[in-house]
């Protein structure tokens, strides 16, 4: 995790990297349980995901659940081939942590800081038998209430009444269970309506608390065997689930690693010069930065600033690097501002729409294309808009790296004095 001192207007939690167009926060148990504790003390608003390889795969199919992902505070890896895989496209993610195993991790640490806890789903009772579990191994939490909504579609939930139940019992820690996506974006639709500090989506944890269902044994955890345990419990529910999450994966790891070999050749090959910094509006002066600094350009974006990134040469972004322009992009976009890649690439732009990373990131093929979306975009916006004047900053990449592509990139940044 960054240090205070080191954190910069982009670094809202700990160190996060893209897989498959879906972000993950590096982080270990200890690291997830002081962040949500350190969030609650804030009084700030915060929705914690669990997401696995069955998430990835309906945030391709699905860009709401895909946009509350990216938007998402706080994502931990709750699935083992994520884990696994992390280490192909970047930095290997530390270690799996579940949603099964944080909560009684968190019930411990929410006693010692006196904070309470909200239980909201599974079948009748399940939730009142989580808090007994929950209680009996920490004598001194305090639950602030139990709910088990009837299992309804999201769109026929008594959403207003289950918000008001959980407003008016005044919790500083929510954990829905009821099943991903719908408990992804049930906390997302009324996080700042129940002005809860940490809202957290466990899945089926409670009804492994409850003893509904049971758990792997440690051992089988331990060899990723888990999904099988869980299959032989369960396969009425799990089987087309997990076969469609094979193939999904499957294909998937496939595609991106055509695209890295790709990528590895077109590094191999004579390269023209990469191109020299523009500014749509004629600034000639750059300062230059590496790409990891991307977020240390001060002052963060203001409300309607503009920038655009030129990758260059590159032909592959690891998965750090892409997380670093997706943070940026939702930086810009939080100040109503705009944010956009040039990438020349064919093989990158492939990868980018492979992941659908374009519903977070608007990605150009050179800069004609990018001149003309944004002349057409600022002639729309009224002779006040920024574009009618100046365009307030551009990056461009420098040399790309023909031994190791996962090295940093050298970015030049034009910014305007404020």
């Amino acid at each position: 995790m960054t240090p205070e001192s080191q954190r910069t207007w982009m670094d809202n939690g700990p160190e996060m990297v893209v897989l498959f167009g879906v972000p993950f926060h590096n982080v270990s148990y200890e690291e997830a349980i002081n962040w949500i504790v350190a969030r609650i003390h804030s009084g700030k608003p915060a929705m914690v995901a669990t997401a696995n390889v069955d998430f990835v795969m309906q945030a391709w199919k699905d860009p709401e659940l895909h946009k509350i992902l990216l938007e998402a505070d706080l994502v931990l890896a709750d699935g083992a081939p994520v884990v696994g895989l992390s280490a192909l496209f970047g930095p290997k993610l530390s270690q799996r942590v579940t949603g099964s195993d944080l909560t009684p991790l968190l019930a411990k640490a929410c006693e010692k800081e006196q904070f309470k806890v909200f239980l909201l789903g599974g079948r009748p009772g399940v939730a009142q038998k989580s808090a007994a579990v929950l209680t009996q191994k920490n004598p001194l939490l305090e639950i602030a209430g139990t709910l088990s909504p009837p299992m309804l579609p999201l769109s026929e939930m008594n959403t207003q009444e289950i918000v008001d139940q959980v407003t008016n019992a005044h919790p500083d820690l929510l954990l829905v269970a009821l099943g991903a996506p719908k408990q992804e974006k049930f906390i997302r639709r009324n996080l700042e309506l129940w002005r809860v500090p940490v809202a957290i989506g466990i899945g089926g944890t409670l009804d492994f608390l409850a003893g509904v269902q049971w758990r792997a044994p440690r051992l089988v955890q331990k060899m990723a065997l888990e999904w099988l345990w869980r299959l032989s419990t369960n396969p009425k529910r799990l089987l087309q689930r997990y076969f469609q999450n094979a193939l999904f994966l499957s294909g998937a790891v496939f595609r991106l690693l055509l695209l890295r070999l790709e990528a590895l050749l077109q590094n191999t090959r004579p390269q023209s010069p990469p191109p020299t910094s523009v500014d749509p509006t004629g600034i000639s002066k750059t300062q230059t930065v590496p790409f990891p600094q991307l977020s240390q350009l001060n002052p963060p974006p203001a409300q309607g600033d503009w920038a655009l990134v030129d990758l260059g040469q590159r032909h592959w972004l690891n998965s750090r690097q892409i997380a670093t322009l997706v943070s940026a992009a939702l930086s810009f976009k939080k100040a109503h501002g705009f944010f956009a890649v040039l990438c020349p690439s064919p093989v990158l732009r492939s990868a980018f729409k492979l992941c659908h990373l374009e519903r977070v990131i608007q990605v150009f093929p050179n800069l004609e294309t990018a001149r003309r979306v944004i002349e057409d975009a600022g002639s729309d916006s009224g002779p006040s808009h920024p574009l009618k004047t100046s365009f307030p900053r551009t990056w461009t990449a420098g040399e790309p790296d023909t031994e190791d592509s996962f090295q940093e990139i050298s970015l030049a940044a034009n910014l305007r004095e404020r």
